[in-house]
């Protein structure tokens, strides 16, 4: 098993993306009352579906059926960034940091910037090798460039105070979530639409 980038070519460039979450709780109902309770088990993931374009040349066909067949079978994990979204649509730049230490399952993280910068909701950040998306408040930088972030979804894996953090093309490490796979072809030997499901991947233990 290796952890390969999502290729950059045009076999490989999206038609249509769907981003969403995946949710890790428990739940039950009152019976008398109709009253909901519900327990998170700290194990929020992003996820994506990606389906990729129509392909007529038979050497790009070759080299993505290739592709996804070996990330099937050996396991592979991918790293890929949140397309359409490479940097912030806030004003953070340069190259913030942790400033305190952050547990798995956090609902914010602590960000060393400059004063004033601004990150604001949707917003992709990178660390600890994964994606992190800015919750719906956003953030300011106030005095001596202190930024508390809000998640959108709980922090997956821990943070270290000092850890980098990207935020030009962030990139986040997803699993093959299809147990099968397979690639058609129609009329005129037109590869098909593959559509992919991808689940963040955080390993066990961290």
């Amino acid at each position: 098993m290796a952890t390969l980038d999502w290729p950059e070519t045009n076999a490989f460039r999206p038609a249509a993306v769907d981003w969403g979450a995946s949710i890790s709780r428990s739940g039950w109902r009152a019976f008398y009352t109709g009253q909901g309770q519900y327990l998170s088990h700290a194990a929020d993931r992003l996820r994506c579906t990606v389906q990729l374009a129509p392909m007529v040349d038979p050497v790009l066909q070759a080299s993505r059926e290739a592709w996804l067949m070996e990330v099937r079978s050996a396991g592979h994990l991918v790293r890929l960034s949140r397309w359409g979204r490479p940097a912030p649509l806030g004003t953070l730049r340069g190259a913030p940091q942790l400033a305190s230490p952050a547990a798995a399952g956090a609902r914010t993280i602590q960000l060393q910037a400059q004063v004033g910068e601004t990150l604001v909701s949707g917003d992709m950040l990178g660390a600890g090798g994964t994606l992190l998306m800015v919750g719906a408040s956003g953030a300011l930088a106030g005095a001596g460039g202190a930024m508390t972030v809000p998640l959108a979804l709980q922090l997956p894996l821990p943070l270290a105070a000092g850890a980098p953090v990207t935020w030009l093309r962030p990139t986040g490490v997803f699993e093959l979530e299809d147990l099968d796979l397979s690639v058609s072809y129609g009329t005129g030997m037109v590869q098909s639409m593959p559509r992919l499901s991808l689940r963040q991947f955080v390993p066990l233990g961290v």
